[in-house]
């Protein structure tokens, strides 16, 4: 009689196509990697300034050759992958050659890579090196390996042999995909050697290919188009956000802080602004234009989702043709929706370890949000939920349509099916970020779907004791840089466009709150009238904001400390948001516990506020440190000192009695079952 793994193991090799999965079972398996604790002995040994010598480079060999899954032909490649710096790396290599081993495609791969990691500027001797070590691969092997690949990549960029680059993406497309590095290294490569057309070309096919582009790549744009003086920057900078806007690239706070400090005789004013939920800048008080897919893109993108997501040939991993023909008949009775929830993504919102009622409980909560409003609600879950039994269950299938699939199937694309065939104004509730089903879509459709997302996904925060929801709405705004308001207020306009007047770009700056301009160290100057008065958005308490401009302002003047005591201000607090706005005579330490230890001694303190932050729907200072006097600093630093080390001698001997109490009772029990044996004389213990 066959057993029930006997009958998997037969379906799975004589009808492979049949067999069904678990969600997430062909998850890519982690990386050959080390041991946490023997990485972190082997890092603390490399992050010396010194180089090991070769016993030291023995010892570290050895320890990863003790566990099972390395041996001689790879235990050397994991060893340079954890050197921290090329001049590491070379030294790991002189040890093996020292002590006899030969090094194969694995080390030398792993030693180009190092290249990138060298302390200083790489010398004419290093890119010769480079370029001798590519040379013997390729004439040891006509074709190289994905791996070493991107490993000769990432150092011949760093060369003027930078072209050979270009074959070797050629190889790795054999087997497959490059990964993001070898483009963003290409693409810097090209635009440092003025090669823009080849830079744009890897550009592009990084984001067709499902790579991102780092900050290196856009950094060496600008500073190419900073040195080219037949074509105007602006034009070029407006080429490369325009590029990140078709391919839905966000750049990072790095870039941003780059194009802040753009010089003016560029001609260009780069500013930095808030985006409120309207659409609106908070600077210039213009609106964003609303995303919009068009009735043509929503029905190619309905009409391809069913063969491109589900029915294909994975099908069996995430339902069954009986189960997806049961959804659609169910879809055909009781379209359309106003709203598709996926119910097991907001049960299990708050933790997977609770009880099925609270499961039920948040579920009915989202539900009864939407029913309030009249909508039309579908719910998408598994079987297994059918084993809630409670009131709110009940709840949900009074008050809404409710489709269970099978424990096995997976849920997010039925949620988007019926999502989508319930027509272009239907939203879908769910945290999960679809990427696997945009990127199963394709290219063309992929970007279309991010856009159809983008405005009807919304997601769970929190549920109020009370039973209301708090729910993310999404950003259904496009997201471009723009420009604020004009000064001198008589400046005259350039011209106009369908009446709106166009102005120098000398003319246009941003305006700021006393509380903003206050934050980059600058004060309102005596008698200043506000530029411009705007309303706040604020629900519970509307009024009116002044405004001004930075002609209007002057550098911020800390006040000093007067016997012992540091200013603060009504909060209590010391504003500490640039380094200038420290007050003489003061010092701001960061040192986790010092308010406790200045409690203890009688020492004046302020906390020190250096910034706010985005936290449960509001604005929340960020503190970081203490201020105090100067006089102060010795003597609370030696008594933290002291602090520290009384708590840290507290946690070990809490630890050692701990370690000795279980031993006590170790003890006492064996002395029980010793004496209980000789009383009963009891066999087997």
């Amino acid at each position: 009689m066959f057993s029930r793994f006997n009958v998997l193991w037969l379906r799975r090799f004589a009808f492979p196509e049949n067999v069904r999965y678990y969600a997430g079972v062909h998850q890519k398996n982690p990386q050959l990697k080390p041991a946490t604790a023997t990485v972190e002995t082997i890092k603390a040994k490399l992050a010396s300034s010194s180089t090991p010598t070769a016993e030291e480079w023995k010892s570290i060999r050895l320890n990863i050759l003790n566990e099972r899954r390395f041996n001689i032909t790879n235990v050397d490649s994991v060893v340079l992958g954890l050197c921290p710096n090329l001049r590491m790396g070379k030294s790991y290599i002189a040890f093996l050659h020292q002590q006899g081993f030969q090094t194969n495609l694995a080390i030398v791969g792993k030693l180009l890579r190092l290249y990138r990691l060298k302390e200083g500027k790489l010398t004419e001797e290093d890119e010769s090196d480079i370029w001798r070590m590519y040379s013997e691969l390729r004439e040891q092997n006509a074709i190289l390996d994905a791996n070493t690949c991107e490993h000769a990549i990432n150092a011949l960029t760093l060369t003027k042999h930078w072209k050979h680059c270009l074959e070797l993406l050629e190889m790795i497309k054999i087997s497959g995909t490059p990964d993001s590095s070898s483009y963003n290294c290409i693409a810097t490569k090209a635009f440092q050697s003025g090669d823009e057309s080849t830079g744009w070309i890897m550009m592009q096919e990084m984001c067709e290919n499902k790579r991102l582009p780092n900050d290196d790549s856009f950094l060496a744009w600008l500073d190419y188009s900073r040195k080219r003086e037949d074509q105007p920057f602006t034009a070029n900078l407006e080429r490369m956000l325009q590029f990140t806007n078709d391919r839905s690239v966000f750049l990072s706070k790095r870039i941003g802080k780059q194009l802040l400090e753009l010089p003016r005789e560029f001609g260009i004013r780069v500013q930095e602004t808030r985006i409120t939920d309207g659409g609106k800048c908070s600077s210039c008080k213009g609106s964003l234009s609303s995303i919009v897919v068009s009735e043509d893109m929503f029905q190619s993108l309905r009409d391809k989702f069913l063969t491109a997501v589900l029915i294909n040939k994975e099908i069996f991993n995430r339902t069954t043709p009986e189960e997806l023909n049961r959804f659609q008949a169910f879809l055909a009775k009781t379209l359309p929706y106003d709203v598709v929830i996926d119910g097991l993504n907001v049960a299990f919102s708050s933790g997977n370890q609770k009880s099925p009622i609270v499961y039920a409980q948040q579920v009915a909560a989202v539900v009864r949000h939407y029913v309030r409003q009249k909508k039309r609600v579908l719910v998408i879950g598994r079987k297994h939920m059918d084993k809630w039994r409670s009131r709110e269950m009940k709840y949900i299938r009074e008050n809404s349509f409710l489709f269970l699939t099978d424990d096995l199937s997976q849920d997010d694309p039925f949620l988007l099916y019926a999502a989508l065939e319930s027509g272009p104004k239907t939203d879908f509730f769910s945290r999960d970020l679809m990427r696997k089903h945009s990127f199963m879509l394709g290219n063309e459709l992929s970007g279309v779907f991010k856009r159809w997302q983008q405005e009807h996904q919304y997601s769970l925060l929190s549920i109020m004791p009370d039973g209301r929801v708090l729910i993310k709405a999404p950003f259904k705004y496009e997201l471009y840089a723009h420009k604020s308001c004009i000064y001198p207020p008589d400046a005259p306009p350039l011209g106009y466009i369908q009446g709106e007047p166009l102005y120098a770009r000398e003319c246009v700056h941003t305006l700021h709150s006393r509380e903003v301009w206050l934050r980059h160290a600058k004060v309102i100057r005596l008698f200043e009238q506000p530029y411009k008065i705007v309303r706040t958005k604020l629900k519970r308490q509307p009024a009116d904001l002044e405004l001004f401009g930075y002609w209007q302002t002057e550098d911020y003047i800390p006040p000093e400390p007067v016997n012992g005591i540091v200013p603060r201000n009504a909060y209590g607090n010391i504003e500490i948001f640039k380094e200038c706005m420290l007050p003489k005579g003061t010092i701001h330490l960061k040192q986790y516990g010092l308010s406790y230890v200045c409690r203890k001694l009688g020492i004046d303190y302020a906390v020190a506020v250096v910034g706010f932050g985005v936290h449960a729907g509001g604005n929340h200072p960020v503190f970081d440190g203490i201020v105090i006097c100067e006089e102060h600093c010795d003597r609370l630093l030696g008594a933290w000192k002291r602090h520290q080390d009384e708590v840290a001698q507290k946690k070990l001997e809490k630890k050692q009695n701990a370690v000795l109490n279980n031993w006590v009772k170790l003890v006492k029990g064996l002395l029980v079952r010793k004496k209980l044996k000789h009383k009963y004389n009891f066999e087997g213990w």
